[in-house]
């Protein structure tokens, strides 16, 4: 594929999240020079463009050639500077996409422009786009998925498939998607769809490789299962009641970087068949954000925007990156062998918001006994809610377009929906606090049949970075390995109650 969709398949980032307790302001005559192409969100809702690159300093942001654009009008004029006090965020962007294009996708960010500065300081809300269903037809939005949230640059796009586990057709027949930009990011959305799977009445499909269904039937819990520390964990696995499992204290306290994991031990009946599929209902804890936006980017202060704009775009950084997610995160599935635990899958991580179903088809050795699978994990990077073993099957989801797209009024909105239509590199680009809503029509199910649906997309996402962000010094470029990822346990350890008291409470309004 285009994207290096085999490389990013491993990419493990679980979100879109800040935080940052204090602030390193620069000093007077020490601007820090970023050279990729810029906007400059201001309080306001204005923005600043530097085609050429900026100088970030104590008093101002300068650069060659910038613009100013503002809004509703779209004025435009030329500026040399904009006062550091006034800035809401800076992200990098494209100059394959059209100026006018990429500028207004600042229209989304009324909601920021409302709350101005403060926000930058409070919004520790991130996730990717958020897709919501009204599944009781109360007009009341229910979560369902996070998307493509491991993409978080150009050459990091990647087909994103979830469960729409609460979507019910409407009486005249349609599906209709509920797509939100509730962070300070931008989107950028190349493709979305619909899959549909249709099933026996008591089975249920998860995501698959790309193009096909992996249909669950016959589920059954573990008998047993411990964690690392020999802690019972069988209640908080049963069922899928968002009381999840979460790594013990001790164990993150005590990792090094020759000992990073925690496991769950999971304990069934032996299956009959020679090959069975382990389920899986999880999402990511706020460690992988954490290691992400504190520790790579945080730790490169201004540099950070070059890093998105020209390390990240460049195949080996990128295979850099990609190597070291694929040897350190994700979830291992293992299973138990005369010899001991052996390596059968992975699974990458999911957002931090969202639950995520996937499933791992595993092989069962010859024997007599229970059936252990072990999950082997990154201390505290994981919440899971439920394990099964399954019967499955492969099955071919059925593809359903995108039928249209209207705002929150109701309008037609075609110029988002054709962009939408089909994975071709022409952006749907949406700012903080905007929402569209998408409508498909999928097939019915026949009678005495079930149905799952899925929601397929492709697309990537640009972080604002904070204005604390751009004052921390430049403590060099960042490069992958285990006394990182250590340093970002210990940091998430520390920060985690906080974190997760205000993150949920941190959303951008979209209406």
């Amino acid at each position: 594929m285009p994207r290096l969709a085999a490389l990013l398949l491993v990419l493990a980032h679980g979100g879109c999240l800040f935080y940052r307790a204090d602030v390193d302001p620069i000093a007077p005559g020490q601007a820090r020079l970023v050279t990729s192409p810029l906007r400059v969100h201001l309080d306001d809702g204005a923005v600043a463009l530097f085609p050429d690159g900026a100088s970030f300093g104590a008093d101002s942001v300068r650069g060659p050639n910038a613009l100013l654009v503002t809004f509703p009008d779209n004025t435009t004029e030329a500026i040399r500077a904009v006062d550091a006090r006034r800035v809401l965020g800076a992200e990098v962007y494209s100059t394959d996409i059209a100026a006018g294009k990429s500028v207004l996708v600042s229209v989304g960010a009324a909601a920021v422009a409302a709350v101005a500065i403060p926000v930058a300081a409070v919004a520790i809300f991130g996730s990717c786009p958020t897709v919501y269903v009204d599944s009781a037809g109360t007009g009341t939005p229910t979560l369902q998925a996070e998307l493509f949230s491991n993409s978080i640059a150009p050459l990091f796009e990647m087909r994103d498939r979830d469960v729409l586990s609460d979507a019910v057709l409407a009486p005249d027949g349609t599906l209709r998607l509920e797509v939100r930009n509730e962070a300070l990011e931008t989107h950028y959305l190349d493709d979305l769809a619909v899959e549909a799977v249709a099933h026996g009445p008591d089975e249920r499909a998860v995501p698959g490789e790309v193009g096909t269904a992996l249909v669950l039937s016959d589920e059954r819990a573990p008998l047993a299962a411990v964690d690392r520390t020999g802690r019972d964990v069988l209640a908080t696995l049963r069922a899928s009641d968002a009381e999840a499992y979460e790594t013990a204290d001790a164990v993150t306290e005590a990792v090094t970087e020759d000992d990073l994991t925690d496991t769950v031990t999971l304990v069934f009946p032996r299956p009959a068949a020679d090959s069975v599929a382990v389920a899986l209902r999880f999402r990511s804890s706020l460690l992988t954000t954490v290691l992400l936006y504190e520790h790579m980017l945080g730790g490169q202060g201004a540099r950070a925007l070059d890093w998105i704009g020209q390390d990240m775009a460049s195949i080996g950084a990128v295979a850099e990156f990609g190597d070291y997610y694929l040897r350190r995160l994700g979830l291992r599935v293992e299973v138990e062998e005369a010899e001991g635990f052996r390596e059968v899958g992975r699974v990458a991580e999911a957002g931090p918001v969202a639950w995520a179903e996937r499933a791992i088809v595993v092989p069962v050795p010859e024997g007599d006994g229970p059936f252990r699978v072990r999950l082997r994990f990154v201390a505290g990077g994981w919440r899971l809610d439920r394990a099964s073993l399954a019967d499955v099957r492969t099955a071919t989801p059925t593809r359903v377009p995108l039928d249209s797209v209207t705002d929150d009024a109701g309008q037609d909105w075609p110029e988002v929906t054709a962009p939408l239509a089909a994975t071709d590199l022409d952006y749907a680009t949406r700012g903080p606090g905007s929402v569209f809503h998408a409508m498909f029509r999928p097939p019915a199910a026949a009678p005495g049949r079930g149905q799952t649906f899925f929601v397929s997309s492709q697309g990537h996402y640009i972080e604002w970075m904070r204005p604390d962000w751009l004052r921390r010094p430049d403590r060099g470029r960042f490069v992958p390995n285990d006394s990182t990822l250590v340093a970002a346990i210990g940091t998430w350890r520390r920060l985690r109650h906080d974190y997760e008291a205000r993150f949920e409470s941190s959303k951008l309004p979209v209406r």
